[in-house]
C-alpha cells in the first residue's frame, strides 16, 4: 500500500501536466477522482481520494491578449492594404501623367504633318496651277504662231480677192449703164443686159463668202494673241454688266428694229474675282452675241406672240462665282452638244459664224482661269452657258 502512493502521485502529476497543457487552451474547472486496485487481486477498492482544481491559462493565453493580438494583426494587414494601394494609385497617376504627356505630344506630332501635309497639298495644287497655265501659255504660244502664219498667208490672197470682185461690181455696174443708155445696137444691149446682172451677182457672192474667210482669219489670229495675261481684281457684276449693254447696242448696231428683253439678275454676295479683263470680256461678248443672234434668228420666223429674252445671272457658290447666260432662242440640237467646243465647228447658218468663238472662250474659262465652261438647256426654252470662275487666285510658286 505504501508502494502504491508514490506510485499514484507519479501519475497524477504526468495526468496534470497533460491537463495544464490543454487548459492553456480551454481554461476550464476539472475534478481528479483516484481508486486504489489491491495488488495481487486487481479488485477495485474503495475511493481514497478525489481532487478538485481549476488550471488557468497564462495571461498571453488570455483572450483579451488574443483579442488584441487579432487587433494588431489587422490594423498591420489593413495598414499594408492601404499603403500598397497609396502606392498602386500614385503608380497610376505617374501612368496617367505619362500616358497625357505622349497623347500631347501625339497631338501636337500629327498638327505637324497636318500642317506639312496641308502646306504640300498647297505646293502640288500651286505646282499643277503652274504647269497647266505653262502647258496652255505653251500651247497657245505654238496655235498663236501658226494661226498667225496661216492667217498672213491667206489675208493677202483674200483681200486681193474681196477687192476685186468689188472691183468687179463696180465695173459691171458702170457697163450696165452704158448699155441703158441705148445706142445702135438695142438688141445686142437687151441680150447683154442679164449677162451683166449675173456677173454682179456672181461677184457679190464672191465678196460675201470672201468677208466670211476675212472673219475666218480675224478669228484665228485672235487665237494667236490668247497668251495669258495679268489677273487682277474685278467687280463681276458691274464688269458684265458693261458688256451687257456693249454687246447689246452692237447688236442694235447690226439689226435695224432689234429688241430684246434684258433680264439681270446680280448676286449680292458675289464681289471682286481675279481675272484678266480682255480675256473674260472676249468671252461674255461672244456668249452675249450669241444670245442675242439666236433670239433675233428666232423672232424673224416666230408670230409676233414671241417676245425675244435674254438673261445674265451671278451668284456665288462653294468659292466660285457663277455666271449664267441664256435666251429663249431654238437652242442647239442634242446630237451636236458635244461638239459645239471644238474648233470651227458651229450651228449658225453659212456665213454667219467662224466656229472659233466657243472654242477661244472654252481655253480662256478652263485653261486660262481654272473654271468651268458647259451647256445646258435653259428654263426660257433656248441655249444655256453657264461659267464657273474661282473666287480666289491660286497662288503659283516661284
Amino acid at each position: 500500500m505504501n508502494k502504491l502512493v508514490p506510485r499514484m502521485n507519479r501519475t497524477m502529476r504526468h495526468i496534470a501536466v497533460i491537463l495544464f497543457g490543454v487548459a492553456f487552451l480551454f481554461p476550464v474547472p476539472y475534478t481528479l477522482h483516484a481508486q486504489t486496485l489491491h495488488a495481487q487481486t486487481l479488485h477495485a477498492q474503495t475511493l481514497h481520494a478525489q481532487l478538485a482544481f481549476t488550471v488557468e491559462a497564462p495571461w498571453w493565453g488570455s483572450w483579451l491578449f488574443r483579442g488584441l493580438v487579432l487587433l494588431v494583426v489587422l490594423t498591420l494587414m489593413l495598414l499594408f492594404f492601404r499603403s500598397r494601394l497609396l502606392a498602386a494609385h500614385r503608380q497610376g497617376h505617374i501612368l496617367e501623367e505619362r500616358l497625357r504627356e505622349q497623347a500631347a505630344e501625339l497631338q501636337r506630332r500629327t498638327e505637324e504633318v497636318q500642317l506639312k501635309n496641308e502646306a504640300l497639298a498647297e505646293s502640288t495644287a500651286a505646282l499643277r496651277s503652274a504647269q497647266a497655265k505653262l502647258t496652255y501659255a505653251s500651247k497657245m504660244a505654238s496655235l498663236g504662231e501658226l494661226s498667225a502664219g496661216i492667217a498672213h498667208e491667206i489675208k493677202n490672197p483674200i483681200n486681193f480677192v474681196n477687192n476685186f470682185a468689188l472691183s468687179s461690181v463696180d465695173i459691171a455696174d458702170e457697163l450696165k449703164e452704158e448699155l441703158e443708155k441705148g445706142g445702135e445696137d438695142a438688141a445686142l444691149a437687151d441680150r447683154i443686159a442679164p449677162l451683166v446682172d449675173e456677173l454682179v451677182t456672181s461677184a457679190q457672192k464672191i465678196s460675201e463668202h470672201g468677208a466670211r474667210v476675212d472673219r475666218i482669219v480675224q478669228s484665228m489670229l485672235l487665237h494667236s494673241h490668247g497668251k495669258a495675261g495679268e489677273a487682277e481684281p474685278v467687280a463681276l457684276n458691274e464688269f458684265i454688266d458693261q458688256y451687257v449693254s456693249l454687246a447689246f447696242h452692237g447688236m442694235r448696231a447690226q439689226v435695224q428694229n432689234f429688241t430684246v428683253t434684258i433680264e439681270r439678275e446680280y448676286g449680292d454676295s458675289v464681289g471682286s474675282i481675279p481675272v484678266v479683263r480682255q480675256d473674260i470680256a472676249r468671252v461674255f461678248v461672244n456668249l452675249l452675241n450669241n444670245a442675242f443672234q439666236a433670239v433675233n434668228d428666232r423672232s424673224g420666223t416666230e408670230n409676233a406672240e414671241y417676245e425675244p429674252i435674254v438673261r445674265v445671272r451671278t451668284r456665288e457658290e462653294n468659292g466660285f462665282a457663277v455666271v449664267v447666260i441664256e435666251d429663249n432662242g431654238r437652242g442647239v440640237p442634242e446630237k451636236l452638244r458635244e461638239k459645239i467646243f471644238e474648233p470651227f465647228f458651229t450651228t449658225k447658218s453659212a456665213g454667219s459664224g467662224t466656229g472659233l468663238g466657243l472654242s477661244l472662250s472654252h481655253e480662256i474659262i478652263v485653261d486660262g482661269h481654272g473654271g468651268t465652261l458647259r451647256y445646258e438647256t435653259s428654263e426660257l426654252g433656248g441655249a444655256c452657258f453657264i461659267i464657273t470662275l474661282p473666287v480666289e487666285q491660286v497662288p503659283e510658286e516661284k
